[in-house]
């Protein structure tokens, strides 16, 4: 892709495979990112505490076995909403065979009772679908590049599934953001001097981690070019308006990450 393709692309999967030998650990990140878009449908605190350990894992915080263990609270989900879909469409069978419920007296009884069903349904798949989505990133294995198109595909489906529409659009441009914040700019090659790791940065980057909230990364900036750094490139990723997340290229770079 050319330089001006990369800034300027709304197209995620081009971009995605346009990416050469991702570094799989940033892929890990931008999928977790993806995930978190989610949003709503992430109410399971099992879940969301999952997410969470995926993203750490990716950041050295957390080693396989917390990252195993989980994935393990994560086992019944499956099992629990298998369960209770089961158990919505036996109630339906049931009710549609028995002349004698009242509920189901009038004379679109089936077509009611099967879309009762379908909506009671909806409310029980996402969290075992979302499981799903989650398993490649509890794993200690490598993530490889094709995940990012896999995962951007399947966030926007499962919010089209719930009619969030507008959510799913900005989720797939949203994507091309968080590839150039976490991939960084790939036509600059980026020089790092040590020097410019000081405490008043680094505490910066691991407060922005620890909280999600980037609205310091022009403070970043600042810490970073009175340690002496003038590199165009890193001073205006940190000034410019954008998307931050877990992972961001400057901030990685800052806690030696990569």
């Amino acid at each position: 892709m050319l330089p001006y393709g990369w800034f300027q692309s709304d197209d995620f999967y081009r971009m995605a495979a346009d990416l050469p030998n991702p570094d799989q650990r940033k892929v890990r990140l931008v999928c977790c990112a993806l995930i978190r878009r989610l949003g709503p449908l992430l109410a399971d605190a099992r879940i969301r505490a999952a997410l969470e350990a995926a993203e750490d894992y990716a950041l050295f915080r957390v080693n396989r076995e917390f990252l195993k263990a989980k994935r393990a609270a994560l086992a019944d989900i499956a099992g629990e909403e298998w369960e209770r879909v089961l158990y919505d469409k036996n109630e339906c069978e049931r009710a549609s065979c028995d002349p004698w419920v009242s509920r189901w007296a009038d004379e679109d009884t089936e077509s009611d009772l099967y879309e009762e069903f379908l909506q009671r349904r909806a409310t029980a798949a996402p969290p075992n679908r979302i499981v799903r989505l989650l398993e490649p990133f509890l794993q200690s294995v490598a993530c490889p590049g094709y995940h990012l198109g896999a995962t951007a595909r399947t966030v926007c489906e499962m919010l089209r599934a719930t009619d969030r529409f507008d959510d799913a659009t900005a989720t797939f441009f949203a994507g091309c953001d968080l590839l150039r914040d976490v991939f960084g700019d790939l036509t600059h090659r980026i020089t790092f001097d040590p020097a410019w790791r000081t405490d008043t940065a680094t505490a910066l980057v691991r407060a922005m981690y620890d909280s999600r909230e980037f609205g310091a990364m022009p403070i970043l900036a600042d810490a970073l070019q009175d340690a002496g750094c003038e590199d165009e490139v890193i001073l205006a990723h940190c000034r410019e308006p954008g998307l931050h997340v877990r992972g961001c290229w400057v901030c990685d770079k800052v806690l030696g990450l990569s």
